[in-house]
């Protein structure tokens, strides 16, 4: 846990390698032009433009916009997205085995019992709905 929390700021304070960013890249644009050789992944492409309120045309966009992506904007993008001190951090598991040390990595940890525990809202817990 604490690796995710120490890359997740070193993304915001040091731009990735150039060399990185063009094989991250490669893998995007290759699964995005994959998805888009079946129905199926068509169907969820088109239907993630949907969620995210984004236009039909974005689809024809995708490589070109991807591969615009610059060290400095992945940087940026992370310094104002992605602060470490504001992630949540969830863990499932036997909290009697592993709470005691993750408290010592996170102190504000929150255990939510199972039982108490609801999928279907932002804070997991029921009656808390956004």
């Amino acid at each position: 846990m604490k690796v995710v929390q120490t890359e997740i700021q070193r993304l915001s304070q040091e731009p990735v390698s150039v060399d990185y960013l063009k094989t991250r890249q490669s893998v995007l644009t290759g699964a995005f032009g994959r998805d888009l050789e079946t129905n199926e992944g068509y169907i969820q492409r088109v239907g993630e433009l949907g969620l995210y309120g984004l236009p039909l045309d974005a689809l024809e966009h995708y490589d070109e916009r991807v591969e615009q992506t610059t060290p400095a904007d992945l940087q940026t993008f992370a310094a104002k997205h992605l602060a470490a001190a504001d992630l949540s951090i969830i863990v499932a598991g036997q909290a009697k085995i592993v709470e005691k040390s993750l408290r010592a990595l996170l102190p504000k940890l929150e255990v939510i019992p199972v039982s108490r525990l609801d999928l279907d809202t932002e804070s997991l817990r029921p009656n808390a709905r956004h």
